[in-house]
């Protein structure tokens, strides 16, 4: 382990701070939960590559992916999903009003 660390120092030092605001997230979810929020996160980055996304793109996108998912998402917990992530400033997308709305 010692000598792994010391190889990749200079790489595990550059990229600290996101390991640790990644390990104190998962940390927080159950296995369900950090499904959703890995989607979510992979989701945002492939269409964000495509120019302007917006919450309920990525909610689109998500729920299509997983349609065939068994037991079934949940939707409203994918916009919530997606709606904290926003907050917690994991990604920068144009917000969606609506996302929230009842009706899920």
């Amino acid at each position: 382990m010692g000598y792994s660390r010391n190889k990749f120092k200079e790489y595990i030092e550059k990229w600290d701070q996101l390991i640790d605001k990644t390990v104190d997230l998962f940390l927080r979810l159950n296995t369900n939960q950090a499904e959703i929020v890995a989607t979510v996160l992979f989701t945002e980055k492939e269409l964000a590559n495509n120019g302007n996304v917006s919450e309920r793109d990525v909610l689109h996108k998500v729920m299509k992916w997983k349609q065939k998912r068994r037991p079934p998402i949940s939707e409203i917990e994918v916009a919530e999903t997606i709606r904290n992530l926003g907050i917690l400033e994991w990604f920068s997308i144009k917000p969606s009003p609506d996302l929230l709305d009842d009706e899920f």
